[in-house]
């Protein structure tokens, strides 16, 4: 019987090309094995998550999971802290009766030899007994983080107060000072559903078979030694930087006029402004961005995206959004596209001299790469 690697990675777009990249990898390496994708329903965005998939090459098989009817009270989810994070645990909780037989079905016809899940997808484990496979994570941030959410059950037994109101730093084996109050919006508050579902799934890990993170020694040594060391999880595998340059073949005409647009600025002179996925920001924010922008006299290329309640499938509408005058008055020197830009691509790019971000990982690791 021939031998398979189950992925199974969390909806937003930066784990699922995050986890197809380490099943590349796994080919590269042991090109007999036959990698499968299980691939949740997204609760947004799902035509990102399409466009990318179709691009793949066909040596990965995917197994695309219906849609789920999440529970009634998600029905107000958008009013919630954290309506990303919510809506993406309840939808994978409510996956697993359809990971289940997606996982028989493949058993059927090929020897697993592992199982690898995203943090996210924890609540899988609740099905995967019936099944004699290892179960791996993939952590697609970076090892810092990792350690963070190991210690995360400690912090929770040693305090009563929400971590927003505790403005000291934390002792977190392998991390340098970081207050209670500055961890991830998620962690901040005890009573948040999700607050408790990632203290349940931080437990978990130790009782993993191990754990793969997309990270490497000499970006993290030092909170790789402490999950080894203090955590005592030896079966950790750095095996980053995992960077993919996700060119989406619908848009191509943003990836031409952005890398043209590059070619004829000076070296080291223009500012890439983005901010992921789903980096939203209101009317208000984008338009104070733009006037920081046009009053810092720089040159800049700046990735713009619908406000938080406007359909992501539109365009932006660019004159509306920013300042009355602001594109005429920084056409010089500033180019703004709409809703996406070959990030890799234009980090690589000559003509690139910094980076503003919103710190995801993947950002984080491709202009580390590009040594921005």
């Amino acid at each position: 019987m021939e031998e398979a690697i189950v992925l199974y990675p969390s909806p937003p777009i930066g784990h699922l090309v995050a986890m197809v990249e380490l099943g590349k990898l796994i080919l590269t390496r042991n090109p007999t094995l036959s990698v499968h994708v299980i691939i949740p329903p997204s609760p947004y965005l799902p035509e990102s998550t399409a466009s990318y998939i179709s691009g793949v090459s066909s040596d990965i098989t995917f197994h695309r999971l219906p849609a789920v009817t999440l529970s009634p009270t998600t029905a107000a989810i958008a009013t919630t802290r954290h309506p990303h994070e919510s809506l993406v645990l309840e939808t994978l909780c409510f996956s697993n009766p359809n990971v289940h037989r997606t996982l028989f079905s493949i058993s059927h016809e090929f020897n697993v030899r592992a199982f690898i899940i995203d943090f996210f997808c924890t609540a899988v484990l609740d099905i995967v007994s019936d099944f004699d496979f290892p179960v791996y994570y993939f952590f697609t941030s970076g090892a810092a983080c990792l350690a963070s959410f190991f210690h995360l059950p400690t912090i929770h037994e040693s305090t009563d107060k929400n971590l927003k109101d505790i403005d000291t730093f934390l002792d977190i084996p392998g991390v340098s000072g970081v207050k209670g109050s500055d961890m991830a919006k998620p962690l901040l508050e005890r009573d948040d559903e999700v607050y408790q579902c990632f203290v349940t799934f931080a437990k978990e890990l130790p009782n993993s078979a191990g754990i793969i993170v997309n990270t490497f020694k000499e970006l993290e040594n030092r909170a790789i030694m402490a999950i080894m060391e203090e955590f005592g999880l030896h079966e950790i595998y750095p095996i980053g930087p995992l960077i993919v340059d996700r060119r989406q073949g619908d848009k191509d005409t943003n990836e031409d006029s952005c890398l043209r647009w590059l070619d004829s600025q000076p070296e080291k002179t223009v500012v890439f402004l983005c901010f992921g996925s789903l980096g939203l920001f209101s009317e208000e924010q984008l338009k104070e961005i733009a006037v920081g922008l046009e009053r810092s006299g720089h040159r800049f290329l700046w990735v713009v995206r619908n406000p938080p309640g406007l359909p992501n499938r539109t365009e932006p509408d660019l004159e509306s959004l920013l300042p009355e005058g602001f594109l005429d008055r920084t056409g010089d020197r500033g180019l703004v596209v709409k809703s996406w830009a070959p990030q890799v691509a234009v980090l690589n790019h000559k003509a690139v001299g910094g980076f503003v971000t919103h710190c995801g990982w993947n950002s984080i690791l491709e202009s580390i790469c590009a040594a921005i």
